[in-house]
């Protein structure tokens, strides 16, 4: 059911022959439910298929900030951030360009704090401190706060 949902299988267009397009809105809403968060304190869920589900998804949607947040969720419920591959996920997601980070993600810099304050061995961490230092270097207030931080505790 997840891979005929994802962008490259769906045809969202109205029936009929209208050819309409969904509301943007809807389609952000569609994208967001398909990556699958179970709610807090639910121990019987089926972890595996959720994580098979969640590496589609996310290879659906690399570079797209405005999901970020979505899987930055995803990654703090079903992962943590104590491994490579976890911190690895939200720069995947979020994509390279500052802008719609900035504008499109909430959760980006908590998130990066986080990683960041005790990262694990691997390259994620250093790929999160590069994505971190563009945002400060774009302006944004709170990663440079989060940076300077960083720097003084001589992370």
């Amino acid at each position: 059911m997840l891979d005929r949902l994802l962008p490259a299988n769906r045809d969202l267009t109205g029936s009929g022959g209208h050819h309409q397009q969904p509301y943007h809105r809807d389609v952000d809403a569609l994208n967001e439910a398909l990556l699958l968060v179970p709610p807090e304190g639910v121990t019987d869920w089926p972890w595996t298929r959720t994580m098979e589900s969640g590496a589609r998804w996310i290879a659906a949607f690399t570079g797209h900030a405005g999901l970020a947040d979505r899987v930055i969720t995803f990654v703090g419920k079903l992962l943590g951030l104590r491994s490579d591959l976890a911190i690895s996920l939200g720069p995947r997601v979020l994509g390279n360009d500052v802008k719609p980070i900035r504008r499109q993600s909430q959760y980006t810099v908590a998130f990066l704090h986080a990683a960041l304050r005790d990262p694990p061995p691997g390259t994620a961490a250093a790929q999160a401190r590069v994505l971190l230092d563009r945002l400060a270097g774009d302006g944004d207030d709170h990663a440079l706060q989060v940076q300077q931080e960083l720097e003084a505790t001589g992370l």
